[in-house]
């Protein structure tokens, strides 16, 4: 499991993540899935993703000598107070930034049969059960 916050639960390699409870996502992806139920399936975990500001200052710095130093001219370099702006600026926008995308943290094999025996167990609404004949009801 992952030390990130997982705040969607669904298929591998989805575009466009559609569960935030576990279990629900279990349900949904054996619930589109034809006669008979694998004994696996593989469902992933996603976190939001961790904002990278590395390089910050130096892209300021770029930017303000393009338009404002000497063409001719060295680039500037970062003075300590520069430095340590942008350490504090850095700190504040991952602190306070929610990215919206997210990225998978943990892939888990969940064996079928045992989750549908667990959740029943659970009292969950699950709708999937199993037969001799591998059918599906509610």
């Amino acid at each position: 499991m992952s030390e990130r916050k997982i705040e969607c639960w669904d298929e591998p390699d989805r575009e466009d993540l559609r569960f935030s409870d576990r279990d629900e996502a279990i349900e949904a992806i054996l619930d589109a899935m034809d006669d008979p139920l694998p004994e696996k399936i593989t469902i992933c975990g996603y976190a939001r993703m961790k904002v990278s500001l590395s390089g910050i200052l130096e892209d300021i710095l770029e930017r303000l000598d393009e338009e404002y130093s000497d063409p001719d001219g060295n680039p500037t370099d970062p003075t300590d107070a520069m430095k340590k702006a942008e350490a504090d600026f850095i700190a504040v926008m991952e602190r306070e930034y929610e990215p919206w995308m997210c990225e998978e943290v943990c892939r888990e094999e969940v064996n079928v049969s045992e989750w549908i025996e667990a959740t029943r167990d659970r009292g969950s609404p699950a709708t999937v059960r199993p037969s001799e004949s591998g059918s599906r009801g509610t």
